[in-house]
């Protein structure tokens, strides 16, 4: 197998730079109304920031969204254009940064989200406003195994007070679950992964604590790999009592399925809502 030619998903996608521009113009349209609201701190590192979209109803759901990049790459500020549609859809939304590679280890970015996680709960009635008791993870991409790791975490055992089923509902979106295939790849050189610690960060090799309705999405376009590791998670996890679903979106590559997210009538943002009991609202950003 060509493992780089698999994992690589940027290289199938010609026109990914102009994908990403789009996605940097429409953010910033978005940032630009709500500039009180970027740039929250939730812990001590320099990344340890998150973005947050308020709903005008102060007790919606929290969607909690991790980008993407190989675990090395991007910013939430280019991802800020997927808040119009889940703000308008109930959400108060959290779209956060966490430390990158090489200044970080794998496990380094799980601990920081962690905090964040903490911060969104502790803060959901202040100026974080929202339902502390209902929080869903979005993750894309390296986003996606960030949280799916999360799902495997003891929160009151991680810091008393904490609630254990803190994440009621995840949608992970074209991830990566078991590492190890790519620690021959080019995505490897900022990770410094061997099989060992690739196996040891991988969330289908771990034990998920939260029994909460987990969605898995995958692009039509995207490689065997990526929808191998899709299916393999989900059966996986629903063997060890998750309540799993997977879906192919069949019109997209692994860049475009995130349109099913900022589409107001799109099928991933559906999911959501259902998932989360939110009506759908005329608000918007």
């Amino acid at each position: 197998m060509d493992h780089e030619a698999e994992y690589n998903a940027r290289a199938t996608i010609p026109d990914h730079p102009a994908i990403f521009e789009d996605w940097a113009r429409r953010s910033q349209a978005v940032r630009d109304k709500c500039t009180d609201c970027l740039d929250i701190s939730y812990g001590p590192g320099p990344r340890e920031t998150l973005d947050f979209f308020p709903a005008m109803t102060p007790d919606a759901p929290l969607a909690v969204y991790l980008h993407g990049g190989y675990w090395q790459w991007n910013d939430k500020s280019g991802f800020s254009f997927l808040a119009e549609s889940l703000v308008r859809a109930g959400f108060s939304t959290a779209i956060v940064n966490y430390p990158l590679a090489p200044d970080a280890t794998v496990p380094d970015m799980v601990e920081a989200l962690r905090r964040a996680i903490a911060c969104l709960w502790r803060g959901a009635e202040r100026r974080l406003r929202g339902d502390p008791g209902r929080i869903h993870l979005i993750g894309h991409s390296a986003g996606a195994h960030l949280a799916a790791s999360l799902l495997t975490t003891d929160w009151p055992r991680w810091e008393g007070g904490l609630p254990a089923d803190i994440i009621k509902g995840t949608l992970a979106i074209s991830g990566i679950y078991d590492l190890r295939p790519l620690v021959p790849t080019t995505m490897n050189e900022a990770l410094g992964l061997d099989d060992d610690s690739a196996a040891a960060v991988s969330p289908l090799f771990a034990e998920p604590r939260s029994k909460a309705p987990l969605v898995l999405a995958v692009g039509g376009f995207e490689s065997a790999e990526f929808h191998r590791q899709t299916a393999e998670l989900a059966n996986a996890w629903a063997a060890k009592g998750v309540q799993v679903a997977t879906m192919s979106q069949t019109r997209h590559n692994h860049l475009t399925i995130l349109e099913d997210l900022a589409d107001p009538h799109g099928p991933l943002l559906k999911v959501l809502t259902d998932m989360a009991g939110t009506p759908v609202s005329a608000t918007r950003i």
